[in-house]
């Protein structure tokens, strides 16, 4: 669906395995995130990052690529504590997982949409649906 492949390795049994994954690189869509890792001398709260992922491993691989890339990134494994740690936090950006259980990614953004401090926050939503309909969702202004 992404346009990569996947590689499988097995030495046997008992052995191991070992399973590489290549997807494609974007090239034009990552600009606007890429003029901000270049902006150093941005306010730090211009690179402050919310990272919400129910996927503990997930949030935090991520936040330690921002990391590299010379964001301040956080990490929340809930809705509800993505929503409680971003007032203090005014991340510039919150990268919103849409599969978690209880209160789901459209879910939290319609509660940090009801906030004060939501107007100049960019949220994206990250999901492993990768159907029409589910981008079709996370566009549609209604929904968060």
């Amino acid at each position: 669906m992404y346009g990569g492949r996947v590689e499988a390795q097995i030495e046997g049994l008992g052995q191991g395995s070992t399973f590489t994954v290549h997807l494609p690189t974007l090239t034009g869509a990552a600009a606007p995130i890429t003029q901000l890792a270049s902006q150093a001398t941005a306010p730090a709260i211009d690179r402050r990052i919310l990272v919400i992922d129910d996927n503990a491993d997930a949030a935090m691989t991520l936040a330690m690529l921002l990391k590299l890339k010379g964001y301040e990134a956080h990490t929340r494994n809930s809705g509800r504590a993505g929503i409680e740690v971003a007032e203090s936090l005014q991340p510039s950006a919150i990268l919103l997982d849409i599969g978690m259980p209880g209160m789901d990614g459209y879910e939290t953004c319609r509660a940090i949409r009801q906030q004060t401090w939501w107007q100049n926050v960019v949220v994206i939503a990250l999901t492993g649906y990768g159907q029409a309909e589910d981008r079709q969702r996370t566009k549609e202004k209604a929904i968060c």
